[in-house]
């Protein structure tokens, strides 16, 4: 089994009530509260050798394990409001302890987001984080693409994996420091879309954010929404910086199959792209339109030709 038969095999056996509207397998759960607006509540484990490796500083590792956690929540349309926290450790040094509580107060003043308890424990490194975000709104999740939506995507993609490609090798190439420097941060201090994230439910059907790969996670709301996805290749956004680093071929499979980008990708219907464009200008932030939803299932990339691209598989955990 891998992780996502696992995930399925646990949804099937273990029935959610019926104040869970949406339960097990989207980027995060939604919770009916009496008197309230509906909360979003995920929860994601990051392990070292896995998620991170081991150069990374504890206070990066605060960082990033908050912010991949955050971007779940933005992916549902809701604002992160609180956290839980389980860490555990091989050993326990309060210099180690003082570097991630750096790094875990950036993150949370940033992103307005209030820690509320937690869990530590004894052994090999790992940050787990349970999140609350509140809607104030409908729940965006991945199964209401429909036929004739647009699908977009934040930001740049493919920027992290070409990071922690850098991380892991030497490279001496000094005429690439700064790109290499660039795309180093971006998988070391992910941004999650919280202003985007909060305004899409009013235009998009639905959505996920990116953290196994574009294809792998597309494919996700294809599966979900019962849909085809055509995406044009020509249309992913390449940063200058993954560019300058890796020739085209090389950079287009980190952008559709490195993960760990954290940037949403969506489906919108045709006539709300502008108002999409709009409340992206108002947050800051870029979208890219790259393909299409139609009849069908699963993922196909076109090239500018128009051939089938055959991208390398995403991540799967256990795969």
């Amino acid at each position: 089994m891998d992780e996502f038969s696992i995930i399925e095999r646990i949804s099937q056996l273990v029935k959610a009530s019926d104040d869970v509207p949406v339960g097990i397998g989207d980027d995060g759960a939604v919770i009916d509260v009496s008197g309230a607006s509906q909360l979003v509540t995920c929860t994601d484990t990051l392990v070292l050798g896995t998620h991170f490796p081991e150069q990374l500083s504890p206070d990066q590792i605060a960082y990033r394990s908050l912010a991949v956690n955050i971007s779940d929540v933005c992916a549902m349309g809701a604002t992160p409001r609180f956290a839980q926290l389980a860490v555990t450790l091989p050993s326990a040094s309060e210099q180690w302890v003082d570097e991630f509580c750096m790094g875990l107060s950036r993150g949370l003043r940033e992103s307005g987001t209030t820690l509320i308890g937690g869990d530590t424990t004894r052994g090999p490194l790992s940050v787990t984080f349970q999140m609350i975000g509140e809607l104030n709104g409908p729940p965006v999740t991945r199964c209401g693409a429909e036929l004739g939506d647009a699908v977009l995507v934040t930001g740049t993609l493919g920027d992290a994996a070409a990071g922690l490609r850098a991380i892991m090798e030497v490279e001496d190439n000094d005429l690439q420091a700064n790109a290499r420097s660039q795309l180093i941060s971006r998988f070391l201090e992910p941004v999650a879309r919280i202003e985007l994230g909060r305004e899409l439910p009013n235009v998009a059907h639905a959505m996920i954010d990116i953290s196994d790969g574009l294809v792998a996670d597309l494919g996700h709301i294809a599966r979900d929404s019962g849909v085809g996805i055509e995406v044009d290749l020509d249309a992913v956004p390449l940063s200058p910086s993954l560019q300058s680093c890796y020739d085209f071929d090389d950079a287009v499979n980190l952008a559709l199959c490195g993960g760990d980008d954290y940037e949403l990708a969506f489906s919108l219907p045709e006539d709300c792209i502008e108002r999409c464009s709009e409340i992206a200008a108002a947050a800051n932030t870029t979208v890219t339109r790259i393909g299409r939803i139609v009849q069908g299932d699963g993922v196909v990339v076109h090239d500018a030709r128009g051939a089938v691209y055959q991208p390398p598989a995403g991540f799967r955990h256990f795969a």
